[in-house]
């Protein structure tokens, strides 16, 4: 019975439409475009990859990208303040293939990370056409959810990571150094190493930003 059973699901599967595949095609490809890598330009003029971003936002001159607020640097725990990028200067690649272009990029607000704020909001002045992820809502989601993450991880591109919520809201203090992360959302996800922390984690039933991609855990 268990034999005919699966074969019988197995039928069934392949006589399922493929419309979809296209249109998946299409969420991956714009989730890409609109995934950047940060950089910073050291006093002698070199240009360091620190994290990812994903453009989520329109305006008058030109878009928004988010990622995470230790991309900037460490809070000033002493005065309460979040990292400053004031003696910093920043930019974004899409990391293309053929063409890498960098454009200024500006900190436009920083979280601060003792409150579990680790995320960052950059502005880019630009005429240029973009593909945007805008934000969605994460109480939408669920345990078990499934999620897309484009991430640079080790700064050898941008890689489609696919994995699931595991758990929407950690309800119990756990400390990863002098930051606790009680409250956030919990991943089942790999391929995350350095470089991929500021990427943007998109849930699959909205296709839309849901949180962003701060550290590791186990």
């Amino acid at each position: 019975m268990r034999t005919f059973l699966t074969l019988l699901l197995a039928v069934s599967l392949l006589a399922l439409p493929t419309a979809q595949a296209p249109d998946e095609k299409a969420f991956v490809d714009r989730a890409k475009n609109a995934t950047a890598l940060l950089y910073s330009q050291d006093t002698q003029g070199g240009l360091s990859m620190r994290c990812t971003m994903t453009v989520f936002q329109k305006f008058n001159k030109g878009y928004r990208l988010l990622t995470a607020a230790h991309c900037v640097g460490a809070d000033d725990t002493g005065h309460e303040k979040s990292a400053k990028a004031d003696n910093q200067s920043f930019f974004i690649t899409f990391d293309s293939a053929n063409v890498k272009t960098f454009h200024s990029a500006k900190a436009v607000l920083i979280g601060y990370q003792h409150r579990g704020e680790d995320f960052a909001i950059f502005e880019v002045e630009t005429d240029q056409v973009w593909n945007m992820i805008p934000f969605g809502d994460e109480g939408k989601e669920e345990d078990g959810s499934l999620i897309t993450v484009i991430a640079g991880s080790l700064g050898i591109g941008k890689q489609v990571l696919r994995g699931q919520i595991s758990k929407l809201v950690l309800d119990r203090p756990l400390s990863e150094g002098d930051i606790n992360w009680a409250g956030t959302m919990l991943l089942q996800l790999s391929g995350v190493n350095g470089g991929a922390s500021g990427s943007g984690i998109i849930a699959d039933a909205q296709r839309r930003i849901v949180g962003v991609l701060v550290g590791t855990i186990g």
